[in-house]
């Protein structure tokens, strides 16, 4: 994965969760192409498709959720527990 930004959204869930960008950096630089779970079509953009892993970190399931942006970078729209609110 290339260079990514992350919505205010998961910013917030990182603050009320107490985790630093660098667990997300972590999460993401482990990203395995056996942690895919899914595309999905984005629901208010349908010609935009969302990709969702689900890796296992620190003996934990995680649940990311991104998208390709037009200029190459991607954007975080998720980042918690699988099964977590957020």
């Amino acid at each position: 994965m290339g260079r990514y930004d992350v919505t205010n959204r998961v910013r917030r869930h990182l603050r009320r969760k107490h985790r630093t960008f660098r667990d997300l950096e972590s999460c993401i630089a482990k990203l395995e192409q056996s942690d895919f779970h899914k595309s999905q079509r984005h629901l208010a953009k349908p010609d935009v498709w969302l990709d969702i892993y689900r890796p296992v970190i620190d003996g934990i399931r995680r649940y990311v959720k991104f998208m390709a942006q037009d200029n190459g970078d991607y954007l975080v729209l998720t980042f918690c527990d699988d099964g977590e609110a957020h």
